[in-house]
């Protein structure tokens, strides 16, 4: 069943994410290692080369900086990889005896018990009091904390607020008929309302994870019965509301060719003001910001129902966690790598990343405005704890595509398409 998550920032934690607090989080980091096996005072790894792998998109510019300064400080070189979604690359290295030292996950338990015959048990490292303890959820595994969650993200609407306002649309949407009504302004006015990418089994991902999210607040039971294989997707509440949804997309975006659309030209189109709304989350601030550094942006939750109360935002640490190779022949260097990044977390993940890690005493005010807008709705309550697919069955994220791009073709209505998500679901639950 669904492991629910408790809140990733705590109410206390939120204002100190919304005001200054200075380098707090470096001063903790600093005294717990003093007299640690990794201690920072005088290491040397010359002559170590540490492998880092990234399987989901992350700064560029904020890895090559860690690259030159870690090496700077230590003598370690860093050679890293990111490949794209999923694990099938990473578990490729490890079949060919090229494990990396350092890698990341998807924070959930499936994933943690898939690989916990390779994690190094982090529970004793110096910096671990300095992560929410909310945040720590998404790296543990029967008691042993087994990665690192480095990152808070949301998951919603990311629009553009001079169309908006081109547009005559003063308050972002609260609700599903809000939503439509905006929908039909933007037509009226000339602009294209959404631009999505049905190609990919990544957004497809996100895009039925909000039905999980609000169901899991609304109806538990019934999704727990998905879970024990008792009930269908039909079964769900909310299912007419996330398929008037999908419509909204598709009748006031591309439609059947929402399928062909790729997320490159997605992003370019969206940066470029040809689109007002995508369905997309934080982690694409830095790549729209670097195509138009002046885009007026922000997010906003998915409205399902028409009770903006019920209207939350997809939040999670559980999205990425970063891991250590327990046989790696550069232990010492890779737990120290892990320390260094929790404490310079503030210079590389806000100020280069973009990213908001969910530690203590990080000053993330200089963060872009999509990480802003979810510490507001964290702040007043309104966000879901987690995407919602937590703890889908391994396998399921890449199965769902097929079904949901037949029923965006034109192919299969939204009862077939729920029978076909949940006959995948049910598979890979065996």
């Amino acid at each position: 069943m669904k492991r629910k998550m408790v809140s990733v920032m705590l109410a206390a934690a939120t204002i100190c994410m919304l005001t200054v607090c200075g380098n707090v989080g470096t001063e903790i980091v600093a005294e717990a290692a003093e007299g640690s096996a990794t201690d920072g005072e005088g290491v040397d790894f010359s002559g170590v080369t540490l492998k880092w792998y990234f399987g989901t998109g992350i700064s560029e510019d904020m890895v090559n900086q860690i690259i030159v300064d870690f090496k700077e400080e230590t003598g370690a070189t860093i050679e890293w990889e990111s490949a794209g979604e999923g694990t099938s690359v990473l578990k490729s290295r490890f079949a060919a005896g090229e494990a990396p030292d350092v890698f990341a996950l998807e924070g959930s338990l499936d994933t943690l018990s898939e690989w916990k015959d390779y994690l190094y048990d982090l529970s004793d490292e110096s910096w671990v009091d300095v992560v929410y303890d909310s945040a720590k959820t998404a790296g543990t595994l029967d008691g042993q904390l087994l990665a690192l969650p480095y990152s808070s993200e949301a998951c919603g609407i990311i629009y553009n607020k001079d169309l908006f306002e081109q547009a005559g649309i003063t308050e972002i949407p609260d609700t599903l008929t809000e939503l439509e009504e905006a929908c039909k302004k933007l037509e009226d006015a000339g602009i294209q309302a959404f631009g999505e990418t049905y190609m990919v089994y990544g957004f497809a991902m996100h895009a039925l994870s909000a039905e999980f999210a609000y169901e899991l607040e609304l109806n538990p039971d019934v999704v727990e019965g998905l879970y024990n294989k008792e009930n269908s997707l039909n079964d769900f509440s909310i299912t007419e509301n996330w398929y008037k949804y999908i419509d909204l997309t598709l009748d006031y975006g591309l439609g059947k060719n929402s399928i062909t659309y790729s997320a490159d030209d997605q992003i370019a189109d969206f940066a470029a003001g040809k689109i007002a709304m995508i369905k997309q989350g934080t982690w694409l601030a830095d790549t729209i910001l670097k195509t138009n550094p002046d885009i007026n942006f922000g997010l906003m939750a998915i409205p399902l129902t028409d009770n903006e109360e019920e209207t939350k935002l997809m939040v999670s640490s559980a999205t990425n966690v970063l891991c250590v190779y327990k046989d790696s022949e550069n232990l010492d260097a890779a737990l120290y790598f892990i320390q260094w990044f929790v404490e310079n977390a503030e210079t590389y993940l806000v100020e280069l990343g973009d990213i908001a890690p969910p530690f203590e005493g990080v000053d993330t005010s200089s963060l872009s405005a999509l990480n802003q807008d979810m510490n507001q709705y964290i702040s007043d309550n309104k966000e879901f704890d987690g995407f919602g697919m937590e703890d889908w069955p391994t396998g399921f994220t890449e199965d769902l595509l097929a079904p949901i791009q037949a029923y965006c073709a034109g192919q299969a209505d939204a009862e077939a398409t729920n029978e076909a998500l949940t006959e995948k679901f049910y598979t890979r639950l065996d």
